[in-house]
C-alpha cells in the first residue's frame, strides 16, 4: 500500500516538474525573441509569433509543445492579414506535417469557419492551394460550413473551379450535396461554380458539377454568356462536360414520352416543314403512324 502510494507522490512530482520545465522554455522562447519580457507577464504576441513561425516550418513538435505551454488560447489567433494558424498550416508543402499540424489545431479547439481580411476561410484557401487532405480533414469536422463566400463572393467550390481542383470539389460534393450545399451561388460578378470552371477550361471540375446539377443556362454578369458560350470560345462544347450515361437517360426519357402521347407528324404539315423520309430516319425517333382518332393529331389539322 505505502508502495503504491509512493508511486503516486513519485508521478505528481515528475508531472509537475514537467511543467514547470514546460514554463522555463517558454519563458526562455519569449525572451529570446523580447529580450524586455517580464516573467510575470504573458506576451500573446510572441506566443503568436512562435507558434506561426512553427506551423511555417513545419515542426510539429513545437507546435504541440506551444500549444500545450502557452497559458493563453493561441489556436484561434492572428496574424497581422488576419490569418488563422489552421490557414498558415496550408502552407507546409510536405503533406504529412502539414495534417499533423491540422490535427493539432483542431485538437486544441481551433475554429474552421473564421475569417482572415479578404472574409476567406480555411477551407477557401485549402481548396485554392490543393491541400485536399485538409480539404479531406475539414469536411469531417462537425461545424465547418462549405457555403461562406469571401468578400467578392466566391465559395470554396468556385475556388476549386478556379485552379481546376477536381479532387476537392468531389470531396465537397460528395460531403456536402444532401446537406445543401450552394452549388448555384454566384460570385459579386454573377459567375457560378460551373460558369468559373467553364471560362477557364477547367472541364474535369465542370463535368463534376454537371453531375452534380448545376444550372447550364446561367449567365455572368461581364460578358453575358452562359456556361455552353464559355466553354465553346474554349474550344469545347456542353457534351464535353455531360457524361454520356446522362445524355443517354435524356434521350430515353424523350423518345418515351413521346411514344407515350403517340405524336404524330400529319402528312400536310410535314410537307410543310419539306421534311424528307430520310431526314425522319436520321431523327432516330421512333414516332407512331398517324391516325385520324389521335387528338394531338386533329390539333394540328384544326389550326392549318
Amino acid at each position: 500500500m505505502s508502495t503504491q502510494k509512493e508511486k503516486q507522490k513519485h508521478l505528481g512530482t515528475d508531472l509537475h516538474e514537467k511543467s514547470q520545465g514546460k514554463k522555463t522554455f517558454m519563458l526562455f522562447l519569449r525572451t529570446a525573441m523580447t529580450p524586455t519580457s517580464d516573467e510575470t507577464t504573458v506576451d500573446l504576441n510572441t506566443d503568436a509569433r512562435l507558434l506561426f513561425d512553427a506551423i511555417r516550418k513545419g515542426k510539429s513538435h513545437m507546435i504541440r509543445f506551444i500549444l500545450d505551454a502557452s497559458p493563453v488560447d493561441l489556436a484561434n489567433c492572428t496574424d497581422l492579414k488576419g490569418k488563422t494558424p489552421l490557414m498558415v498550416s496550408c502552407q507546409i508543402k510536405e503533406e504529412s506535417r502539414r495534417s499533423l499540424a491540422v490535427r493539432l489545431l483542431l485538437a486544441n479547439g481551433a475554429n474552421v469557419n473564421l475569417q482572415d481580411d479578404d472574409e476567406r476561410t480555411v477551407l477557401s484557401h485549402a481548396c485554392e492551394m490543393r491541400c485536399n487532405d485538409v480539404v479531406d480533414t475539414l469536411v469531417k469536422h462537425g461545424s465547418i460550413d462549405p457555403d461562406i463566400p469571401d468578400n467578392k463572393g466566391n465559395t470554396p467550390l468556385m475556388y476549386c473551379s478556379m485552379v481546376g481542383n477536381d479532387v476537392a470539389m468531389d470531396i465537397l460534393l460528395r460531403s456536402f450535396r444532401r446537406l445543401g450545399l450552394a452549388i448555384d451561388a454566384l460570385n459579386t460578378e454573377g459567375f457560378n461554380a460551373l460558369l468559373i470552371a467553364a471560362k477557364y477550361a477547367n472541364i474535369a471540375c465542370a463535368k463534376l458539377l454537371v453531375e452534380g446539377r448545376a444550372a447550364l443556362h446561367h449567365r455572368d454578369n461581364i460578358k453575358g454568356l452562359t456556361a455552353q458560350e464559355w466553354l465553346k470560345k474554349n474550344g469545347y462544347s456542353v457534351d464535353d462536360i455531360t457524361p454520356l450515361a446522362m445524355r443517354l437517360r435524356s434521350r430515353a426519357k424523350l423518345i418515351k414520352a413521346l411514344n407515350i402521347a403517340r405524336i404524330s407528324i400529319p402528312n400536310r404539315l410535314k410537307q410543310e416543314l419539306s421534311l424528307t423520309d430520310d431526314e425522319d430516319e436520321n431523327a432516330n425517333i421512333k414516332l407512331a403512324p398517324s391516325s385520324a382518332e389521335n387528338p394531338i393529331a386533329n390539333f394540328y389539322y384544326n389550326i392549318q
